[in-house]
């Protein structure tokens, strides 16, 4: 499986929002921002009751990876100067990047249904 660092992470994002080039690689100080936003992001992803994340801080799986700088751009584009990129949706509706990121991440983490029966709390008085 494919996995992407954080310093990729960073780069990404900034080219996202329009801050790199296409050759240009994220600053330390950038990357230590961008980081920084990430870890706090990806420990409350991984909370049970979240559950949008099953990784490790540095290797971000590939399939996650454009959902991620989406999520993270929408947190750091104010540093930048700059507004969230607004995208399309699957139904042509314009949402903010994190939004689609955050669409895209529950997806990807979405369970298939077990065809169990669900017990409630109720249940068990």
């Amino acid at each position: 499986m494919t996995t992407h660092t954080v310093q990729d992470l960073a780069t990404e994002t900034l080219r996202f929002l329009g801050k790199l080039e296409a050759q240009e690689e994220a600053a330390a100080e950038d990357y230590a921002h961008i980081a920084r936003v990430y870890r706090g992001k990806l420990a409350e992803w991984q909370m049970e009751d979240v559950g949008l994340a099953y990784w490790i801080e540095e290797e971000i799986p590939d399939e996650a990876f454009h959902y991620v700088y989406r999520l993270i751009a929408q947190d750091v584009a104010s540093a930048y100067g700059t507004v969230p990129p607004t995208e399309m949706d699957d139904n042509g509706q314009m949402i903010t990047c994190g939004l689609k990121g955050l669409r895209g991440l529950k997806r990807i983490m979405a369970r298939a249904p077990s065809g169990l029966p669900v017990t409630t709390f109720a249940s068990f008085m």
